[in-house]
């Protein structure tokens, strides 16, 4: 069986390449034909402007790069969106929610523009949301003790802060799936924390154990036990929309990828684009790439044999959120969906993950998991099922009406037990600068803003820094750093 699928991987990739073939000439045969006009020449391409896209954009203009972005959809802020209520014009949020505490979100903040302030704390209910009926509740000096046990073991490992920087050879805590190491250490009492913060992964009980180490992090759990940050406009897409303001002409809306040629000249990249404006060429010496990095989504570039032996490797999850508006429903909470009957607790997927309060009264945040496609149809049926149970355990609620709609997919991209023990980050992290090209993104570390920014912040420091400026967002504090490549 192993043959079969060597020889039948063999034969995808002698397609592949032989199709990458065929795109890079049809691209360099192609340069001479677009208008002077139509070729953009930067220092850095950055494709896609999500979290971390964007902040390496911001940073790459303050340390005299030229830079240029490419996204995909109308805005930048990738799973950060807000609804602005019609009635009062109040944000609300439905994506990204908070953030951690840290000197890089104070200065980002600042540049940029944006107030920033406490995140108000939200107690939680536990329900199992296929009987509507409340669960006990977690107890928790117990659970503190946990933590104070997990964050042990964590000390351990602190290549985990920066990234994926594995011990060489990897320890099994770090490779077992995380119900097998719970299990191990007698941490039961913490999974209700973990889930917090790792259920939007999907089934992440069964994942390997690193991934939920890395997302209920140290920096996480010190929020837990103080405060998150969220913007002073309670609206988290005033970064972006900031940063698109600063940006300008170089943040490419509304654009999609044709063909990437990384390899027909050496200190050159050059990218085909079609964009609302048609299509140009792209001439940049560098390439940051911060999509989520699957094959599907990375087919038009030229990719080697080693690129898609690792990029073949990842699984990744489906998660959606849903604003639904629940007038009389209990505000300054979350209701938690919980399965007595299971390890870990954990619903069965597809599920509703959690329904928690926003800024405004009357409405709520549904996060909803799957490991499949679903439509938009199906997950708002299955939602309203599951918001219907709970509501029945409450008088005077209102009729709920689900607002907006929005897939995170693909998201938290992951890769199998056997493969984190057999090196699997190590040879990911070798890719960064192979062929111009880098990459930064949440396959690269967590789904966390601050600690993207972080990551991202020494990717560019350590392979594009030229100098850095006093009383820039990256002086951290006024202290003048300055490198030289």
């Amino acid at each position: 069986m192993i043959c079969a699928m060597m020889h039948h991987l063999s034969k995808f990739t002698f397609v592949r390449l032989a199709s990458i073939a065929s795109a890079v000439a049809g691209l360099a045969g192609q340069a001479s034909a677009f208008h002077e006009r139509e070729i953009i020449t930067r220092d850095v391409c950055v494709v896609g402007g999500g979290s971390s896209g964007t902040y390496a954009a911001i940073k790459l203009q303050q340390m005299d790069h030229s830079v240029v972005v490419l996204e995909s959809k109308d805005r930048l802020g990738g799973h950060t969106i807000t609804y602005v209520e019609p009635e009062n014009g109040v944000a609300i949020d439905y994506g990204v929610q908070r953030f951690e505490n840290d000197v890089i979100l104070r200065s980002y903040f600042d540049y940029l523009g944006v107030p920033f302030e406490f995140a108000p704390k939200t107690k939680s209910q536990r329900f199992d949301f296929q009987t509507g009926k409340p669960l006990e509740a977690v107890d928790e000096a117990q659970s503190q003790r946990a933590v104070s046990e997990l964050l042990q073991i964590q000390g351990k490992y602190p290549g985990l802060d920066t990234g994926f920087h594995l011990p060489g050879s990897v320890p099994e805590d770090l490779s077992m799936p995380f119900g097998e190491f719970v299990k191990k250490h007698n941490l039961e009492a913490v999974v209700e924390n973990v889930a917090g913060f790792s259920q939007d992964l999907g089934s992440f009980w069964d994942y390997p154990a690193v991934y939920s180490l890395k997302y209920f992090s140290p920096g996480v759990i010190d929020g837990v036990k103080h405060h998150f940050y969220r913007t002073g406009y309670a609206n988290n897409s005033a970064i972006y929309e900031s940063a698109t303001e600063i940006l300008g002409e170089d943040a490419l809306l509304n654009s999609s990828i044709i063909s990437v040629d990384r390899r027909t000249e050496k200190d050159w990249v050059s990218i085909e684009v079609d964009t609302s404006v048609g299509p140009k060429l792209i001439r940049a010496k560098k390439l940051v790439v911060t999509i989520p990095p699957l094959l599907s989504s990375l087919r038009p570039f030229d990719l080697d044999q080693q690129e898609m032996k690792i990029f073949s490797q990842f699984n990744s999850s489906i998660f959606h959120t849903l604003l639904a508006k629940i007038p009389g429903f209990p505000g300054n909470t979350s209701f938690l969906n919980r399965d007595a009957g299971r390890d870990g607790q954990m619903p069965q997927l597809p599920a509703i993950y959690s329904v928690a309060s926003t800024v405004h009264p009357d409405y709520f945040v549904v996060h909803y998991g799957s490991e499949y496609p679903m439509s938009e149809a199906q997950v708002r049926a299955e939602s309203m099922k599951g918001i219907n149970k709970v509501l029945a355990m409450h008088d005077s609620v209102s009729e709920p009406e689900i607002i907006r709609y929005a897939a995170h997919a693909p998201y938290g991209l992951r890769v199998s037990s056997e493969a984190v023990s057999e090196n699997f980050y190590e040879h990911l992290n070798h890719l960064q600068g192979l062929h111009n090209t880098f990459y930064t993104g949440a396959a690269f570390h967590t789904h966390d803003s601050v600690q993207l920014w972080k990551f991202t912040e020494s990717l560019l420091r350590q392979n594009f820094v030229r100098s850095y400026r006093e009383g820039s967002i990256f002086s951290h504090g006024g202290l003048k750093q300055q490198q030289v490549i």
